[in-house]
């Protein structure tokens, strides 16, 4: 559906067009590959070598970026795609490049399992709080028994490195905890059968973009992709921790001895398990951002959207844009490697 020609393309950079250069229907993201990548469609017998230095390729090769970032934005999350003044873009900077998040520790089967259990069957008495602490609640270890709960505090990093941890990435199967409702309607209350395990895949897949797409701005709700999920099926992710790299900071990675960005791992101090607001479409979810709060800030300007286990029924209804502010949640970072 969305197509641009490579013969003005192939025109600009060779001065001709034809037996050898016949124009192929290329995709937007094919055209930005080529650029970036100095490759030629598959068609092309010119040695497949883009001469960059050349203006008008330049000029065409802008237009279809700016192209490829007008789709990017359908999907809510663009990035800025930028090339330098000579033209010579290099591996040029990627339509997701600022992406956050692609790796957290999850959960088994049978842990996610439990909670569900745990989030909406009998839960022990607790005093009646005020609104206003209903509102804002503390992060702090709460009433329910989380998996492991009892050894979390006094296990470093380190010793639980030594475990055997459940690594998620984007294309993951993995399990997520749904609700049996519409999040539209929502719930006053969790009740038993309010929510369930899922096997999703982690990730949205789409027409325009090769990669899945695994991250969603809360402020991006209003967006054709996210539009339907935000509105219908949003989702709670379970796990132990996320892992985030650094903008600025490097470290000398002790395996291949060269300068490598530093990772950091977050947990929430006093909550053995997180909860993270998702969406899910299908057999696919998507893990949803927001602005970071002063804690994050310095390894990346967003943060997922960490939910208290108090604040799920409001995530899963109605109301759930009144989270959007996570400053209050305090996060500890660990250094990875």
């Amino acid at each position: 559906m969305y197509q641009v020609y490579a013969q003005p393309y192939q025109a600009a950079r060779t001065g001709r067009v034809g037996r050898d250069h016949t124009p192929k229907p290329l995709r937007v993201r094919d055209a930005y590959a080529a650029f970036a990548y100095g490759t030629c469609c598959d068609r092309c017998r010119c040695g497949g070598y883009a001469w960059r230095s050349q203006r008008p390729a330049q000029a065409i090769v802008r237009g279809e970026l700016r192209a490829a970032e007008t789709f990017a934005s359908r999907a809510g999350d663009s990035r800025n795609v930028t090339l330098s003044g000579d033209g010579s873009a290099g591996r040029a900077v990627g339509m997701y490049g600022e992406g956050m998040c692609a790796h957290y520790l999850g959960l088994s089967d049978e842990e996610v399992d439990r909670l569900v259990e745990q989030l909406s069957g009998e839960r022990p008495e607790r005093p009646e709080s005020s609104p206003a602490e209903a509102a804002a609640p503390q992060y702090e270890q709460r009433e329910l028994d989380y998996p492991q709960s009892e050894r979390r505090s006094s296990v470093s990093l380190r010793e639980e490195r030594e475990r055997r941890w459940i690594d998620v990435y984007p294309k993951t199967v993995s399990p997520v905890i749904v609700p049996t409702f519409d999040t539209a309607a929502g719930v006053g209350e969790l009740t038993p059968g309010a929510l369930e395990r899922a096997e999703l895949s982690w990730g949205y897949r789409t027409q325009w973009n090769p990669q899945p797409i695994f991250n969603t701005r809360i402020e991006s709700a209003d967006k054709p992709i996210w539009r339907a999920s935000m509105e219908h099926d949003r989702c709670v992710i379970a796990c132990r921790r996320f892992y985030e790299f650094s903008g600025t900071e490097t470290r000398v990675s002790g395996r291949t001895g060269r300068v490598v960005k530093q990772q950091y791992a977050f947990t929430v101090p006093g909550m053995p398990i997180m909860f993270i607001g998702g969406i899910r479409r299908g057999d696919e979810y998507s893990m949803i951002t927001t602005h970071a709060n002063a804690a994050m800030a310095p390894v990346h300007p967003r943060m997922p959207l960490i939910l208290h286990p108090t604040e799920l029924t409001t995530w899963l209804g109605p109301r759930y844009m009144r989270l959007a502010d996570r400053s209050a949640v305090p996060l500890a970072a660990h250094e990875v490697g």
